[in-house]
């Protein structure tokens, strides 16, 4: 007990002077701080002491090294750079590498050489308007927009700002894409056309709506054959490493927990895995090499398979189908829309897409809602439309 009192008692260690400290705030958040010249010290904030200690340590780092970004007058270039270091550490691999592209590509080579108090909404403005002459997506000046707006909230929050500049500027308006899909038809014919080929499992698959990612990432022990289940946890991306400048494959979890869901499977795909399985094992048994990753769509080797010749192998065969020139992500579309013309009801397809909300879900099909509209009002006319006539009769 004398042991316990002592320990209770006992003053946490210091650092040495100079080193910075991590404490926690009232309201729950975790500071690390640092000295700098001039009695001056830089802090930032984060959720918990992980990465507030990694980040103390990053700062004396960036501090040793000349790169610390320490008021107003670090040019955009600098202040993008340093951001984007915190970032890599909260991030997944996959977002943390858009957000490098576009700020490095776009921003840092168009703005980098402008000093952070020197910034104005007209600059962004300006360079909205240059983007489309040049017919870039407006969706993809937005998606920039939104990380630069991201960017400079933090150095407003960090006090480098006293304002974001790039909240008074005007991305173009959303434009919607003209959806492409299979029908019920359609879907039924490309599958007929794949039998025998490599996509064949992987396109009953794909028409339960999954991402190519989730597809890709899928593993054997997803898969529950006597429960009829798939469970999706993982996503497979192919990223640049911004360090490197190499591709690379990433298996990692999904961005949402409504991502990670459980589905259960039609006889049909049943029917199409088992015997995936047992090709696939005949192969792995005549291989000389193979990759055991227990990946249930691999390449010829059991390696993950390059979405590049997904997308091609698929564009032959829905030429070879005489089918319409779609995105395989359409695949996912024609799985929601056929759902809907089946009447099935919109909040079950939130839950088998993944999406975090059932507006999400409806934003995106309200195109083909009107035929669920038209069942409802058939419905009606089946249930009191009968006792109509018999009133009339009398």
């Amino acid at each position: 007990m004398q042991k316990r009192a002592n320990d209770e008692n006992e003053k946490p260690t210091r650092r040495v002077r100079g080193e910075g400290s991590v404490f926690q705030r009232p309201d729950g958040r975790w500071v690390a701080s640092i000295p700098l010249k001039n009695n001056k010290r830089r802090v930032e904030y984060y959720d918990d002491r992980k990465q507030a200690e990694r980040a103390r340590r990053r700062m004396l780092r960036e501090l040793e090294e000349g790169r610390m970004v320490t008021g107003r007058d670090q040019l955009l270039a600098t202040y993008l750079d340093h951001w984007l270091g915190i970032q890599k550490e909260v991030l997944k691999k996959g977002t943390y590498s858009m957000y490098h592209r576009y700020l490095t590509n776009r921003i840092i080579s168009s703005l980098g050489h402008v000093k952070l108090q020197d910034l104005t909404g007209d600059m962004f403005q300006l360079l909205y308007s240059k983007w489309l002459k040049e017919k870039m997506s407006p969706n993809m000046i937005r998606l920039i927009h939104n990380i630069v707006k991201k960017a400079l909230d933090d150095a407003v929050r960090l006090r480098k700002l006293l304002m974001n500049p790039v909240r008074d500027a005007e991305p173009p308006r959303a434009k919607e894409k003209e959806m492409q899909i299979l029908d019920a038809a359609q879907a039924r014919k490309l599958l007929d056309a794949a039998k025998g080929t490599p996509l064949d499992c992987l396109l009953h698959v794909a028409l339960l709506g999954l991402r190519r990612g989730e597809l890709l990432g899928l593993q054997w022990h997803d898969i529950d054959f006597e429960r009829r289940e798939l469970k999706i946890g993982r996503s497979l991306s192919y990223i640049q490493d911004p360090d490197t400048g190499h591709h690379e494959f990433v298996l990692d979890t999904p961005k949402t927990t409504s991502s990670r869901r459980a589905l259960t499977l039609p006889q049909f795909v049943i029917n199409a895995l088992s015997a995936h399985r047992k090709l696939q094992q005949k192969k792995q048994s005549h291989a000389h090499e193979w990759d055991n990753l227990d990946l249930v769509f691999c390449n010829e080797r059991g390696g993950y398979l390059h979405p590049n010749n997904l997308a091609d192998d698929f564009d032959r065969l829905l030429k070879s189908a005489n089918l319409p020139d779609i995105r395989f992500h359409d695949l996912r579309h024609s799985a929601a829309t056929i759902w809907i013309a089946l009447g099935v009801n919109p909040k079950v397809i939130q839950e088998l897409l993944g999406h975090s909300d059932i507006s999400v879900t409806l934003g995106i099909y309200s195109h083909a809602l009107p035929t669920m509209h038209k069942q409802a009002m058939d419905h009606l006319d089946e249930l009191f439309g009968e006792s109509q006539e018999k009133d009339n009769q009398v």
